[in-house]
């Protein structure tokens, strides 16, 4: 899984999040949505132990396609690990190990496809960082504090509102 994610992130023959016209917002949107309703509606998955080497495959290479062309990793890499009904820690282990192969695969992908405009992204990026870093202080100062399960569809129903905004500001 963790290669095909990382070869596909890098080596996607889709339009990339660089790449002007590729509509990365609307494709955003749409996994943006695709997951909100995800978490929403909470299926269970079956186990996919007897064929993990396969699917797991399919799931890195899907999950960096989806990468490549909008940035996020999310769909369909984090329903698949949570089909394995992991412990939290090895859950959440899991999931960082996946996040930063993705993350750096990205890196490259980016890095190299706008090496001219990379210094002058610098302040947004650093811009980026700190929001980010400060959402998730956010997010764990309300997690402590909300039910679980009420975090949860909160969080789940903000990525479906806003992937439902950024789809209809693209067209």
């Amino acid at each position: 899984m963790w290669a095909c994610l990382a070869l596909l992130t890098l080596f996607s023959p889709l339009a990339s999040i660089e790449a002007a016209g590729s509509r990365a917002t609307a494709v955003l949107g749409f996994v943006l949505i695709a997951y909100g309703l995800w978490g929403l509606w909470r299926p269970s998955l079956p186990e996919a132990h007897k064929h993990v080497w396969l699917i797991g495959g399919c799931v890195g290479a899907l999950s960096g396609l989806v990468a490549a062309a909008t940035g996020v990793f999310v769909i369909p890499l984090v329903p698949y690990v949570q089909s394995f009904r992991l412990a939290k820690e090895a859950f959440i282990q899991g999931l960082g190990i996946s996040f930063m192969i993705a993350t750096v695969a990205l890196t490259v992908r980016l890095g190299t496809a706008n090496t001219d405009e990379l210094v002058a992204n610098i302040p947004g990026c650093t811009t980026a960082l700190i929001v980010a870093f400060l959402g998730l202080w956010i997010g764990g100062r309300l997690r402590s504090r909300m039910d679980p399960i009420q975090f949860q569809r909160a969080l789940f129903g903000v990525f479906a509102v806003l992937g439902l905004l950024m789809v209809s500001g693209s067209f």
